[in-house]
C-alpha cells in the first residue's frame, strides 16, 4: 500500500520562540527525518501567522480531514507545539491518530510519539510541561512589557510613522523615533480627515492609487497582498500613542487640536451609523450565568438572537450552544415585573441590589489585595502599585460622592409608558435605567412548557432569566419597584390622575400610587393569596 507522509509547519509571529523557526527551516528538518524519507510521497500543510492555541487553522483542518483517508502513515512537525499550544487540541489530535490506527508522529527536534499507551502518555505529558512553560514565559513577558510601558516605552511593533533604533547606553529598552518615510504620510492622514476632505475609506483608496506601501503588522508581516483599507485608517485615527502623552518618551506626530478634531468627527460618524443600525432590547445587558461572558446579538429576518461570548473559545459553555431568542427573553422579563406586581418575588429570578456601600467595600478589599501583592508577595512594581492605588481610591471617592436620588413613583410610571410605547432602542434605555445586568441560564422547563413545544434543546432544558442586578446608583429605585409590588397587593386601589395627567398620591405608599397596572402596565394575573406560580 502506498505510504504517505504529511508534514505540518506553523509559524506564529506573535508567540515567543516562533520568530527563530521559519517555515522553510521546519519543512527541511521534517523532510530529512528517516520516517518521512521512507514514505512513497510527502504532502505539506502550512499555516502562517496563526497561533497554535486555536484549532481553527486552514491547513491544520485540511490535515485532520486527510488523516481519515487511511493513506497517511507518518505525521511530521518541527515539534509538538507546531500542532498544539493547548492540551485540549493535542488530546483530540492524538485521539484521531488512535482512531485512524498505525500513524506515527515524527518530530524534527528528535521527539517521537506513537499511538501506543506509552506514546499517548508521553504526548500528553510533554503537552502539560510545554503549557506550563508557555504560561510562565507569557507571564514574564507580560510583566516585562508592563514595566516597559510604565517607563514610557512602546511594546510590540512600532506604530505606523515610527521606527525602532538601537538602545542608548544605559537604557534598558530600544528607542522609538519618527520614521522619515511614514511619519509624513501619517500626519497627512490625520490632517485630511480632520479637515473633512475625505472619509477613512477614501483616504485608503487615495494611498492605494499613489502606491504608498501599506502598514506592516504582526498578522500581515509575511503577506505580499498588504493593502490599505478603511479599517486600517480608522485604527490609526483612534490611536492615542500619536499624541505621546506622559509618560511616553517618544515624540508626538499629531498635534492635540488636530487629534481632537479627528475624534470629534469619528464620534459624529459613529452616532450617525448607530442611528441607521438595527437595535435590540437587551443590548449590553444579557450575561451568561455559567461563564459570566456577555451575550451578543445577531439579527435575522425572523428576529434577534443572542449567543454567549464563549461560543468561539476552546471551552464553550452549555449556553454557548443555545441561541436565545429576544422575544422569549422579553416575555420572561415582562413576567418578572408582573410577578413583582403580584407580590410573589419567590416566583421570579433573584433581584440583586448592589448599593454603593457594597461596591465601596469591594473596592477596599481590592486595595488590600494590591497592598499584599506589593508589600508581601513582591509581584508588583512600585510604579504599578502607586498607579493602581490611585485608581482604586478615585473609584471610592466617586462612589462616596454619588448622590442618592429620592424615589418618585411617577418616574416608574414614566418608564412604564416608555416600555409599552417605545421601540427596541427606547426599551433598552428603560432597562438600563434600572438594571446593570440580566443573567441567563439553563433550567428545567415546566410541564406546560413541554406540552406547548417550547423546549428545543436536546437535553430538555430552556434558557431562562435567572438574575437581575440593579444599578448601584439606582438601588433605591429598584427597592421601590419591589416594595411597590407588595404595597400594590395590600392596597389594590386604582390610580387617580389630576387635570395634567399626573398621578395623585394616596396614603399607603408607592404601591397605591402606581395603581393597578403597575410599573410595566401589566394587569395582575392572580391574587396575592394564590399559590406562587412555577418559575417560568
Amino acid at each position: 500500500m502506498r505510504k504517505v507522509a504529511a508534514i505540518y509547519a506553523r509559524q506564529s509571529v506573535t508567540t515567543a520562540g516562533d520568530k527563530d523557526v521559519s517555515i522553510q527551516d521546519q519543512l527541511e528538518r521534517c523532510r530529512a527525518l528517516p520516517a518521512v524519507a521512507a514514505c512513497d510521497a510527502v504532502e505539506e500543510y502550512v499555516d502562517r501567522n496563526i497561533s497554535g492555541q486555536t484549532a481553527d487553522r486552514p491547513a491544520f483542518q485540511k490535515l485532520l480531514a486527510r488523516l481519515q483517508s487511511g493513506e497517511i502513515a507518518v505525521v511530521a512537525a518541527y515539534d509538538g507545539y507546531r500542532i498544539r499550544r493547548e492540551n485540549e487540541i493535542g488530546a483530540k489530535f492524538m485521539n484521531m491518530l488512535i482512531a485512524a490506527g498505525g500513524i506515527d508522529l515524527a518530530m524534527g527536534d528528535g521527539s517521537h510519539y506513537d499511538t501506543t499507551p506509552d506514546g499517548e502518555f508521553r504526548w500528553g505529558l510533554d503537552g502539560l510541561i510545554g503549557r506550563k512553560q508557555a504560561r510562565e514565559s507569557g507571564i514574564r513577558l507580560s510583566n516585562a512589557h508592563q514595566r516597559q510601558r510604565e517607563h514610557g516605552h512602546i511594546t510590540g511593533m512600532a506604530p505606523y510613522g515610527y521606527r525602532y533604533v538601537d538602545r542608548k547606553p544605559g537604557e534598558k529598552w530600544p528607542e522609538v523615533v519618527p520614521d522619515d518615510e511614514t511619519a509624513p504620510v501619517l500626519q497627512r492622514i490625520f490632517k485630511t480627515y480632520a479637515d473633512g476632505e475625505a472619509s477613512a475609506k477614501q483616504i485608503a483608496e487615495m494611498l492605494h492609487r499613489e502606491k504608498v506601501p501599506a502598514p506592516i503588522s504582526n498578522r500581515n508581516k509575511n503577506r505580499a497582498d498588504r493593502s490599505w483599507s478603511g479599517d486600517v485608517i480608522g485604527g490609526m485615527l483612534a490611536n492615542r500613542r500619536y499624541l505621546a502623552e506622559p509618560p511616553a518618551k517618544w515624540k508626538p506626530l499629531v498635534e492635540r487640536d488636530v487629534f481632537d478634531r479627528v475624534q470629534a468627527r469619528l464620534a459624529s460618524k459613529a452616532q450617525g451609523k448607530a442611528k441607521g443600525q438595527r437595535s435590540c432590547i437587551f443590548l449590553g445587558l444579557l450575561y451568561c450565568q455559567e461563564c459570566g461572558r456577555r451575550l451578543s446579538p445577531t439579527y435575522f429576518p425572523q428576529g434577534v438572537y443572542y449567543q454567549c461570548g464563549s461560543k468561539n473559545s476552546l471551552t464553550p459553555c452549555a449556553l454557548a450552544r443555545e441561541s436565545v431568542k429576544e422575544s422569549d427573553v422579553r416575555g420572561q422579563v415582562e413576567a418578572v415585573f408582573a410577578d413583582f406586581l403580584n407580590g410573589i418575588p419567590a416566583a421570579t429570578p433573584a433581584a440583586v441590589v448592589e448599593t454603593n456601600e457594597i461596591k465601596i467595600a469591594r473596592v477596599r478589599k481590592q486595595l488590600e489585595r494590591v497592598g499584599d501583592r506589593y508589600e508581601t508577595e513582591g509581584t508588583m512594581t512600585r510604579e504599578a502599585y502607586t498607579a493602581k492605588v490611585a485608581e482604586l481610591k478615585a473609584q471610592i471617592k466617586a462612589l462616596e460622592e454619588q448622590p442618592v436620588k429620592a424615589v418618585d413613583p411617577r418616574e416608574l410610571l414614566t418608564l412604564g409608558q416608555q416600555w409599552r410605547k417605545g421601540d427596541a432602542a427606547e426599551r433598552n434605555t428603560v432597562l438600563k435605567a434600572m438594571w446593570e445586568r440580566i443573567e441567563v441560564g439553563l433550567e428545567e422547563p415546566t410541564e406546560d412548557e413541554r406540552m406547548a413545544g417550547e423546549v428545543t434543546r436536546r437535553d430538555g432544558q430552556m434558557a431562562r432569566v435567572v438574575k437581575l442586578l440593579a444599578r448601584a446608583d439606582r438601588a433605591s429605585q429598584a427597592h421601590a419597584l419591589v416594595s411597590a409590588a407588595l404595597q400594590y397587593v395590600r392596597q389594590g386601589e386604582p390610580v387617580l390622575f389630576d387635570s395634567d395627567g399626573v398621578p395623585v398620591p394616596r396614603d399607603g405608599g408607592p404601591g397605591s400610587t402606581l395603581g393597578r397596572r403597575g410599573w410595566m402596565g401589566i394587569e395582575p394575573t392572580q391574587d396575592a393569596s394564590a399559590a406562587p406560580r412555577k418559575r417560568f
